[in-house]
């Protein structure tokens, strides 16, 4: 059975799992005398120094958010098909936050939850390979719920109190989330992988339209063509006829 396990505090979920996962995979014992595994979540309301894609950093005021980080070992999935467990994760946020009746909910590339131009949650995976097989991957969301006011010099974000107005019970909310995860992790195996992509790509924020962006030459216009089996996003350039493929990080939106 698949566990959800809490404590009072860290630096980082991910960090923190990854370090159980190290002891465990040595043989030395788990603070919580548990045995990870496949679908295992850790989860924490205060998170001191969550940790964002490449380095980048993560406010939230403690009691009032949830973090938290899940296990999964999908053996069977291809390393250089790894893109879809981020595919896979940020969709089940979406559907998990649209049972809370919060519209408008849109993944922007490659694995951020936004709401119109503002950011809610922002995911981090890390893998572990075997040769060319994806061994374990430690996914990691950091959720903007109950905080009113932030502080850092982040320039867009925002909770879903903000949004409603209402005050969300954290630990009801993280069960929704795993039940979501776990869903959507089915979807990894078989045919309904097409499905999950067609999805994610529809969810896309700037879906549509010609809009703003940055590379290492500058600004410039595109629109969204794609996105490859290997996460790179595909943009066709108004000042040019060609599509350009872009990894995480060699380009960047202009809000």
């Amino acid at each position: 059975m698949n566990r959800i396990i809490h404590i009072e505090e860290t630096d980082s979920t991910n960090s923190e799992l990854l370090s159980r996962l190290g002891r465990q995979h040595r043989g030395e014992p788990d603070p919580s005398d548990l045995r990870w595994e496949d679908g295992d979540m850790l989860v924490c309301y205060r998170q001191r120094a969550g940790r964002g894609q490449q380095g980048n950093r993560w406010e939230a005021e403690p009691g009032l958010n949830i973090a938290l980080s899940l296990l999964l070992c999908p053996d069977c999935l291809p390393a250089r098909e790894s893109f879809l467990l981020s595919e896979a994760f940020s969709l089940a946020v979406c559907r998990c936050l649209e049972s809370e009746h919060l519209p408008g909910l849109c993944i922007k590339w490659p694995n951020d939850i936004y709401v119109g131009d503002r950011k809610l949650g922002g995911i981090l995976i890390e893998n572990t390979l075997g040769g060319d097989r994806l061994l374990e991957a430690v996914c990691g969301l950091g959720l903007n719920v109950n905080q009113r006011v932030f502080r850092s010099d982040a320039p867009n974000p925002v909770s879903l109190c903000q949004l409603t107005g209402r005050h969300y019970d954290l630990p009801s909310l993280t069960r929704n989330l795993h039940r979501c995860f776990l869903e959507q992790y089915d979807r990894l195996t078989g045919s309904a992988t097409s499905a999950l992509q067609d999805e994610y790509r529809q969810r896309l924020y700037r879906r549509e339209g010609w809009h703003p962006y940055r590379d290492a030459q500058g600004l410039f216009e595109g629109r969204i063509v794609g996105i490859g089996r290997d996460g790179r996003l595909h943009l066709q350039r108004r000042d040019r006829s060609q599509v350009q493929e872009y990894a995480f990080k060699e380009v960047a939106f202009v809000l």
